[in-house]
């Protein structure tokens, strides 16, 4: 008769952290890995952390962090992951059932395109005692795997990661699981909901300039590539409602004018949702949510979306808009009155409106 084997899950001191980016998405390389000691079993404390999977081995890295509640208060998972891990906990794909045996949850995925809000509904998680699990990056490489890691891990592989992973962060998070997930998530919304069908969703939209501004601001995008992004977000949410995901709609302006009801929308408990007090909008709204983050404004982000900048994006928004779903939707937000648009543009000076148009990107150059 055959032995029964199975790989042995090893822990890894930490010799060195070598990220090139603080926003990068993690990868096994981010750190130098030192001494090993080889186990037989897999631990399943809360301070087993997912941090990234190592697709050519088949392994799930995960960070040991003694201190949970500090990582988690952090802006982004990973980062304080990344800055906090104490070693790393490599676990064979096939022994992930160990690491989450006996855990039950009840999950609240929120998607969006970024600078949609969704870290300061994750600040106003927190202030409400409800621990989220702010863009851990497992979702992220899932979504940037490329066809052949795809087809080295099946789809009953990926499944099987998406789902233990999600179970794992509600060891650290709690039953009532909320995961802020980073905007290239959009590439598996429906996957994922499929995957864990008990699973609720929301979906964050922001007004179009206001959101093209503060993108341009962060990450420097040009006009052309954040109107698909937007075009792809708007498709992501159909795709959802399509799929039978039932995605609450949940809007940055309404989260920074009613937080209260933000929270109540995103199934947030009635008896948590009280505790957010005046006092305690005040306290987060006060901060910059994604401070220390190396996007936020005291990290020297300060590029600013010219006048130019701004009517190609709107013109080529308008050009693109996925018109029918934005009216079955009732996203109407979405929509730029072309006057109108023409209007708030013209306010500003444009040194530059000479320029020939800027080259269109394709539809999935965003991602």
């Amino acid at each position: 008769m055959a032995q029964d084997y199975r790989r042995p899950v090893r822990i890894f001191e930490i010799a060195k952290r070598r990220k090139p980016s603080p926003v990068g998405v993690s990868a096994p390389s981010d750190f130098e890995l030192g001494r090993t000691t080889t186990i037989d079993y897999v631990p399943n404390g809360p301070e087993i952390v997912p941090y990234c999977i190592n697709a050519q081995t088949e392994r799930l890295l995960c960070t040991l962090v003694t201190d949970v509640p500090a990582a988690l208060a952090a802006p982004f998972l990973y980062q304080a992951q990344y800055e906090k891990a104490q070693g790393i906990v490599s676990i064979p794909f096939e022994r992930l059932s160990e690491l989450t045996e006996g855990t039950e949850c009840e999950p609240t995925f929120v998607f969006s395109i970024g600078r949609c809000g969704s870290t300061l509904v994750s600040a106003l998680l927190k202030a409400v005692d409800q621990r989220p699990a702010s863009e851990p990056d497992v979702y992220s490489q899932i979504a940037n795997l490329g066809a052949d890691a795809r087809a080295l891990m099946g789809q009953p592989g990926v499944a099987n990661l998406l789902r233990h992973t999600t179970l794992a962060l509600a060891r650290v998070c709690g039953r009532e699981l909320f995961v802020k997930l980073r905007s290239q998530c959009n590439g598996i919304a429906t996957e994922l909901m499929a995957t864990i069908p008990e699973a609720r969703c929301a979906y964050m939209l922001r007004e179009p300039q206001s959101w093209a501004r503060s993108r341009h601001r962060t990450f420097g995008d040009d006009p052309a590539t954040m109107a698909h992004m937007l075009k792809w977000g708007v498709q992501t949410y159909d795709a959802l409602v399509s799929a039978g995901a039932r995605p609450a709609l949940v809007w940055y302006e309404d989260v920074a004018a009613r937080p209260q009801r933000a929270l109540t929308d995103l199934g947030v408990a009635a008896d948590r949702v009280a505790r957010l007090t005046p006092e305690a909008v005040a306290a987060v709204m006060s901060q910059d949510a994604q401070e220390g983050t190396g996007i936020s404004r005291s990290d020297g982000t300060t590029r600013q979306l010219s006048a130019e900048g701004l009517r190609q994006f709107i013109e080529e928004w308008e050009r693109i808009m996925p018109k029918e779903i934005i009216a079955r939707h009732g996203l109407e937000r979405l929509e730029l009155r072309g006057s109108q648009a023409n209007e708030r543009v013209a306010r500003f000076p444009v040194p530059d409106a000479g320029r020939p148009p800027i080259a269109l990107v394709a539809g999935g150059a965003a991602q």
